[in-house]
């Protein structure tokens, strides 16, 4: 007894010992890891950054993206804070599936020192490495020269937008940098020349500027970019006065925004946080301190909400065209999409529509704008009701759901005058002359899979299959009826019939 219960400890200890030596024989060399059970958290807890793929053998996805990670895992672990690529036989390592709720292949889990969030991101190698490489990079990367802001742009790439304060202090932005992160590249350049400013287009500093680099669209930011510090470490909302005492007369007199801004009166627009000013004193020089202390404050105060809005309008371009990878930077984006809908957004009246998109974007930035072509995405065109019926373009505005509108009277375009056309859709769809319609909905197998997960839907089909392989056998265990005995009692019956006949004619 005592002999097993030695051995038993020693099996166990060398078990232990093989996965401890699995898990530390894992680098970043940049090769994809093949983790399973023994080695899985001891590798999350290795690596600050790791890239997990959950893939089943047999699906096609995961195999057209299995040479994508191959080679994009050499220049992720080359970083200077190395980001690792592993991937996880779902199918056959259920354990880890089920406690990471895997029900779709692949899955990619991105791991951020030991914490998880599921990765939406591009999945080809040369956008999953820009993508990535966000996660890594500081949130305001500091410029000294032009061929810092150069190296900075190329190193950036143009999958998203890159922001770049010329002559800004870091603090500035550094909040929004933080909130954005994952979806845009902010810098500021601290020594630049002319040239630099000739180059991207401002003619005075501080100036904040905005590219979108694969669609060769920038944007200029002047300010205001001071403010109290209680709210440039705050959130990024505009601030209640409280008042004490509270007097009416102040509240109407200071309850403007400057002449800067497009819309002269604040009123009820939002529920704000509240800031007490207090009650100063009055002096011969200044008496009514009340008004004074608040309207310098409010001048001060709304650079945040400028610069807020700025750098949120511009984390899509003027116009998007829509495919699988734009969509998905729609997930977040609660404005509402004018969508042109064109045959071919390649030929040559699809571009000239585009650039009257571009300037209509431009005046109505409460919107986004737009555009995919039937012949390269017709099953997403086509729930829109397009068919080959539908005059083309058509201009809808999509809520980014499961609804959306038409305006009565300008389903279409006619090719002449199309930037008239496209104003007078956008005045009708803001005076409400529309109709409300419903997205057309998924294929029966494909709302199955969003209730339930594919997972699951391979195990309806299996059980189905079982019932339906057990009924058959069931049917093949009842005894068989051979046809021969019935032809054998029929002819019986008609030798005995005959011979019956005989005996009477005898008789």
């Amino acid at each position: 007894m005592r002999l097993l219960l030695i051995l038993a400890l020693l099996l166990l200890s060398i078990l232990k010992t093989g996965n401890f030596a699995t898990a530390n024989q894992l680098k970043a060399d940049g090769k994809v890891l093949e983790l399973d059970e023994s080695n899985f958290d001891s590798s999350i807890s290795s690596f600050d950054y790791i890239l997990v793929d959950f893939y089943a053998p047999w699906c096609g996805h995961c195999k057209r993206l299995s040479p994508q990670l191959d080679e994009a895992a050499p220049v992720l672990a080359g970083l200077k804070e190395p980001i690792v690529i592993a991937k996880v036989n779902a199918d056959k390592h259920t354990r880890l599936a089920r406690k990471y709720d895997i029900d779709a292949y692949p899955t990619l889990m991105l791991f951020i020192h030991g914490v998880y969030t599921e990765y939406y991101g591009p999945r080809k190698a040369d956008l999953l490495v820009q993508y990535l490489k966000k996660f890594v990079a500081p949130d305001v990367s500091i410029l000294s020269s032009d061929a810092a802001v150069n190296d900075f742009i190329e190193a950036a790439g143009s999958f998203f937008p890159i922001y770049i304060g010329f002559g800004l202090n870091e603090t500035v932005i550094s909040n929004l940098a933080v909130k954005y992160k994952k979806k845009a590249w902010f810098s500021v350049a601290k020594d630049f020349s002319e040239d630099a400013m000739v180059l991207y287009d401002f003619d005075k500093v501080p100036a904040l500027v905005a590219l979108h680099q694969s669609y060769k669209q920038q944007s200029i930011f002047y300010g205001p970019f001071e403010g109290p510090e209680t709210v440039k470490s705050g959130s990024n909302s505009p601030v209640f006065l409280l008042f004490l005492p509270l007097c009416p007369m102040i509240l109407k007199s200071c309850w403007k925004r400057p002449k800067a801004t497009p819309q002269s009166e604040i009123g009820d627009m939002r529920v704000w946080p509240f800031k007490y000013i207090g009650k100063p004193k009055r002096t011969q020089k200044n008496p009514c301190p009340e008004h004074t202390d608040i309207q310098n404050f409010l001048n001060e105060l709304v650079f945040y909400e400028f610069l807020g809005d700025f750098i949120k309008q511009n984390l899509l371009p003027l116009v998007v065209p829509l495919n699988h990878e734009t969509l998905k930077l729609l997930k977040d984006e609660k404005r509402k999409v004018v969508l042109a809908i064109t045959a071919d957004e390649n030929e040559e009246q699809s571009q000239n529509l585009i650039k009257f998109l571009k300037a209509a974007a431009s005046a109505n930035r409460d919107l986004v704008f737009g555009h995919v072509g039937v012949k390269q995405w017709e099953d997403f065109a086509d729930k829109f009701g397009v068919n080959e019926k539908t005059k083309l373009p058509k201009m809808i505005v999509w809520d980014g759901e499961e609804e959306y509108f038409s305006v009565v009277g300008i389903e279409s375009l006619d090719n002449e005058d199309q930037g008239s056309q496209i104003s007078h859709f956008l005045e009708g769809y803001k005076a409400g002359r529309t109709e409300r319609r419903k997205v057309k909905g998924p294929s029966f197998m494909d709302f199955i899979h969003s209730l339930i997960g594919i997972r699951t839907v391979y195990i309806i089909v299996f059980i189905v299959a079982m019932m339906m392989l057990i009924q058959s056998i069931g049917k093949d265990d009842e005894p068989v009826r051979d046809g021969r005995g019935d032809e054998i009692h029929h002819a019986e019956s008609c030798v005995s019939s005959e011979a019956e006949s005989s005996q009477k004619k005898e008789d």
